[in-house]
Order: structure tokens, then C-alpha cells, then sequence
């Protein structure tokens, strides 16, 4: 056995694995991005109608109650 005490020594693997995650994770955020910006601009949008509808008190009513 080793002097660091584990059966196998990993620390040459890690970081491989490490950029292999973040590759694979920018790839999927860059995929899903444009869906996002759309879902955060449609919501912005709504509240903006509401609050401008309504007015803040008229906004009120839907924002749920904790």
C-alpha cells in the first residue's frame, strides 16, 4: 500500500474528469441559453402588464401569500 493511505491513487484522473464536466456543462448551458433569455423576457413582460395594468396594489393580488 501507498503512503497516502487510499487503495487507488485518483489525483491523475481528477483532472481530466473535472474539464470533461465542465465541457460537457458550458455545452448544455450554450444549448439551453436562447430558451432561457426567451422564458425570462416572457415573464418580465407579463409582470410588467400586470404592474402596469393594475398598478402596484392590483399587482399585489398575485403574488401568493407565504
Amino acid at each position: 500500500m501507498g503512503e497516502g493511505g487510499g487503495l487507488i491513487n485518483l489525483g491523475d484522473l481528477s483532472k481530466p474528469a473535472t474539464v470533461l464536466i465542465e465541457r460537457v456543462s458550458d455545452a448544455v448551458g450554450g444549448i439551453a441559453k436562447p430558451w432561457q433569455i426567451k422564458r425570462i423576457a416572457k415573464a418580465e413582460t407579463k409582470a410588467d402588464l400586470r404592474y402596469n395594468s393594475f398598478g402596484f396594489a392590483g399587482f399585489l393580488e398575485f403574488v401568493p401569500r407565504l
